[in-house]
């Protein structure tokens, strides 16, 4: 069953450091680099430069803010953090529960505007995200056609979804799925991300 984690929850001892840290408008990758390594970027929304603007562009694509976002796909939160500048309130779930992500988090003092789940496997998923409200969505898990669909069925009610790892690369499971929805909506590419809206999306 899924359950939201915390910081509280036991766990092995982290380390953190009083930075005063902040998302910002522009500079959080070098300050993730500098502050936490490469260790914290790979694998996240952030490897290279560039990937920051990128991100931060295709959060804003939309005229109406963001109130609340799903995120599917937490590992250490580096992506969490930076969509929690853009949104009121972001939801994260996972199937792991990486314990560095919190005070991570604390640091860049977006703690308290997050709320991180963990999940079991695809049927815990799924009726966690059919009792959660949500008006914009993040995939980046199961990197797999299969996995990628099954997120996207999850989450795509909400209107907006926004896609990591897509590149022009058939062998990505992300490219057909994000290719089929081009066919017949409006779809912006701008590798390693792709961003949908459903025809006629307003906030409501």
């Amino acid at each position: 069953m899924a359950f939201r984690c915390s910081i509280t929850d036991k766990q092995e001892k982290i380390h953190t450091w009083p930075y005063g840290l902040s998302v910002g408008e522009g500079g959080y990758y070098g300050a993730v680099k500098h502050y936490y390594g490469m260790n914290h970027l790979r694998r996240s929304i952030l490897n290279a430069t560039e990937d920051e603007y990128k991100f931060r562009q295709m959060l804003q694509k939309s005229k109406y803010p963001i109130k609340c976002a799903l995120e599917i796909g937490t590992f250490k939160g580096t992506g969490t953090a930076l969509m929690a500048h853009y949104a009121k309130k972001v939801i994260t779930i996972d199937k792991f529960n990486f314990v560095d992500k919190y005070a991570f988090w604390m640091e860049f003092d977006v703690y308290q505007k997050i709320f991180s789940y963990i999940i079991e496997d695809e049927e815990d998923k799924k009726k966690l995200i059919d009792t959660l409200d949500f008006d914009f969505a993040f995939i980046d898990g199961d990197h797999t056609e299969e996995g990628i669909r099954s997120d996207l069925a999850c989450v795509k009610r909400c209107g907006r979804v926004l896609f990591h790892d897509y590149y022009d690369d058939e062998a990505q499971g992300i490219v057909p799925v994000v290719n089929e929805l081009a066919k017949t909506d409006r779809v912006i590419n701008n590798m390693p991300f792709a961003y949908w809206e459903r025809p006629g999306w307003t906030d409501s």
